[in-house]
This record gives structure tokens, C-alpha cells and sequence, in this order.
């Protein structure tokens, strides 16, 4: 059984991908995307990309996403929060993975500066992820 990375899974969504020189892969792809608002903070949704390989990258590609976004939620003094938890599948070829992330955002109202969360987990996956667990934090600043 053939397996790569996640990294090289991923490497078709970098277009052009640079590090010291410029990599390109030639694809062509189309997406379908769609958002339903249940409320004013709550929205649910999906998002499907399709690719085709058409140098040495994967063939045929698969990415598709079911997604749910919930904003404004109070928390205490002024500040509040959002988190979008999602579940996405990703198909390369004859490879393919079951992955989870969730986006946490807190900020003070009013304010332009915000502190975010990224999870990420793998659920199943032939698709080896360098690790399957990866995060980040991030300090955001809103320009108006």
C-alpha cells in the first residue's frame, strides 16, 4: 500500500508553493459551497473542492468539509467568542483521510484585537500525517 505524507496530500492547495524557489503544480479544480444561516450567530454549511492533477501531482482529489460557525457568544465582561468546529474527508487518488479542526476566536467587544485557536486532529487516515495532532495561536488584529 502507497502512502505519502499529509503534507504532500495538501501540497495540491499550495498553488504556487514557494521555498527558495518557485514549485508549481498544475491542476485544475472547481468548488461548490454553500451556507445556511440558522440565526444571527449560528451558520451551517459545506464546501466540496475537486482537483485534477495534470503534471506528477495526484490525479484525482477530493476535499470536502461540513462546517458549522457560532459567533458573539457572551462570555464575561465584554468579551466574547467563536468557534467553528468542523469535520472534512480528503480523497488523493487511491489515499484518503477523516480529519477534525476546530477554530476558537476571543476577543473584547468593540476591540480590533483578537486571540485564535486552531486544532486539528486526524480520525482515520492512510494519508500520514506528520502528526496527528497540530495546533496554532494566533494574535489578530481587525484594520477598519
Amino acid at each position: 500500500m502507497e502512502t505519502i505524507t499529509l503534507k504532500d496530500a495538501l501540497k495540491i492547495l499550495e498553488f504556487p508553493k514557494v521555498i527558495g524557489k518557485i514549485d508549481r503544480n498544475k491542476i485544475i479544480g472547481c468548488k461548490i459551497t454553500f451556507n445556511f444561516k440558522i440565526r444571527n450567530n449560528i451558520t451551517v454549511g459545506a464546501y466540496y473542492l475537486y482537483s485534477r492533477g495534470l503534471d506528477n501531482s495526484p490525479k484525482n482529489n477530493h476535499f470536502l468539509v461540513a462546517n458549522s460557525f457560532f459567533s458573539n457568544i457572551n462570555l464575561f465582561d465584554n468579551y466574547q467568542a467563536s468557534v467553528s468546529p468542523q469535520v472534512y474527508y480528503l480523497k488523493q487518488d487511491k489515499l484518503d483521510g477523516l480529519y477534525t479542526v476546530g477554530f476558537f476566536t476571543i476577543n473584547k467587544k468593540l476591540s480590533p484585537i483578537s486571540l485564535s485557536f486552531i486544532l486539528n486532529k486526524a480520525i482515520e487516515t492512510k494519508i500520514l500525517p506528520e502528526d496527528d495532532f497540530t495546533w496554532n495561536i494566533s494574535i489578530n488584529y481587525k484594520f477598519k
